[in-house]
């Protein structure tokens, strides 16, 4: 077990390390906000990518509290040959998923200045057939500063990567970018009325808060 695997079994016990999953097991700690005026998905021009940038920065300083925090991303499951029997194709996809994990690894090295740390939890959406193999979590220690993060953020305000946490020393507050927005689970209840207030201007208008 590494530092990264404690500290979540301590905060969040057995729940997954999944973004899009935390929201519907933690209702009363989370809060969306969207990246983008009028809830606006993806940026078209330097200006909407600079605006997203700034409203994500801005919550992970907020949330971090100007200390060093943690992150954990995920290398996703490699893609399953939809003939199973066809090894040649298998083995294609696979060494593609390899070489988009090193990659992304030495982008995120470049980035946080630091070396990763595989994880003993996996990645297992829970859409992800049980008979698929996982994917491979790392742990980043993260001596924040705004901007540190930016182009590994942009990848993923163009749905180009996912599945990024951003956590606070404690582990008690939890940041998720994805492709439209920001889910935030904060420590508690209280923590989360209080960063949905400071940004109500970035909540959706939708019911469910989505």
């Amino acid at each position: 077990m590494t530092v990264y695997d404690d500290k979540w079994s301590h905060a969040f016990g057995e729940l997954p390390l999944v973004a899009c999953e935390l929201r519907l097991l933690l209702p009363e700690r989370w809060v969306r906000f969207h990246s983008l005026p009028e809830s606006k998905r993806y940026a078209d021009t330097e200006a909407e990518y600079a605006e997203i940038l700034r409203r994500q920065n801005q919550l992970i300083d907020e949330l971090l509290g100007g200390k060093p925090g943690w992150m954990i991303t995920a290398s996703p499951p490699p893609h399953q040959s939809t003939d199973l029997s066809a090894s040649a194709a298998q083995a294609v996809l696979d060494a593609q998923a390899e070489l988009t994990e090193r990659a992304d690894l030495a982008i995120l090295s470049a980035l946080v200045g630091d070396a990763p740390t595989r994880m003993t939890h996996e990645y297992r959406p829970e859409h992800i057939e049980p008979d698929y193999p996982p994917g491979v979590l790392h742990g980043w220690p993260l001596r924040w500063h705004t901007g540190m993060l930016d182009p590994w953020l942009r990848l993923i305000a163009d749905d180009e990567r996912f599945n990024t946490l951003i956590l606070d020393a404690d582990f008690k507050h939890l940041i998720a970018p994805y492709d439209g927005g920001v889910d935030v689970i904060a420590a508690t209840r209280e923590a989360r009325d209080q960063v949905r207030q400071r940004h109500r201007d970035w909540l959706s208008a939708h019911p469910s808060g989505t």
